[in-house]
């Protein structure tokens, strides 16, 4: 499917702009320009009940509980209404996203697909001992591996293509702290000091 965009896509009376004309473009495209012409079209294809199906299996206006806090839900209107179609589709009219709730989203594009529920403390230590270490709990599949790969992809891409492959070399998407956790596993068995480790894992 391809997109144009001429910086200004009329809808029923309304407007939705974007920064620029991005011309004939395709969907990885699209993010790569976050093109508001784009998916205000691609809302318009799909129709609100669709639309809204997603933003339900997502979870994006779903509150969070985790750590004894509950979050605030979200909220989306799910009309036909052309313009206002368009606007819900790239996150604005009346849109409300929590964004403890987007942060579990992209966890699951960072995951697989499998929502990632936060934590509030990692770890607590007491010199080299460890007195307290958050549980790692997963949340339900929101999307298919194939899907969750594809949208990592094009969302890298809109950093790389906007900012440069040599501005931005060291994007990394991590959906556990398992690879942070190996490498403090090892270096405890290794002895080596929690400052040098805490140190690496933040580099």
């Amino acid at each position: 499917m391809t997109f144009s965009c001429g910086s200004v896509l009329e809808l029923g009376g309304g407007k939705i702009t974007c920064e620029r004309a991005h011309g004939s473009q395709n969907l990885k495209e699209a993010f790569q320009n976050s093109c508001n012409c784009a998916f205000a079209t691609l809302a318009q294809e799909l129709g609100a009940d669709t639309l809204n199906e997603y933003v339900q299996k997502f979870g994006v206006i779903q509150s969070v509980s985790f750590d004894g806090v509950t979050t605030a839900s979200g909220a989306y209107t799910n009309t036909n209404e052309p313009v206002f179609l368009g606007l819900g589709a790239i996150g604005q009219h009346e849109d409300q996203i929590n964004p403890c709730s987007f942060m579990v989203y992209m966890g699951a594009v960072a995951n697989g697909g499998k929502a990632v529920m936060p934590y509030m403390i990692e770890q607590v230590t007491a010199g080299e001992r460890i007195t307290y270490q958050a549980q790692k709990t997963s949340g339900d599949r929101v999307m298919s591996t194939q899907t969750a790969a594809t949208v990592k992809e094009y969302m890298r891409s809109n950093v790389t293509q906007k900012y440069g492959e040599e501005k931005v070399t060291h994007i990394i998407t991590y959906g556990t702290m398992a690879t942070k956790m190996a490498i403090k596993d090892v270096a405890r068995v290794q002895k080596v000091p929690l400052a040098t480790v805490n140190a690496l894992c933040k580099a």
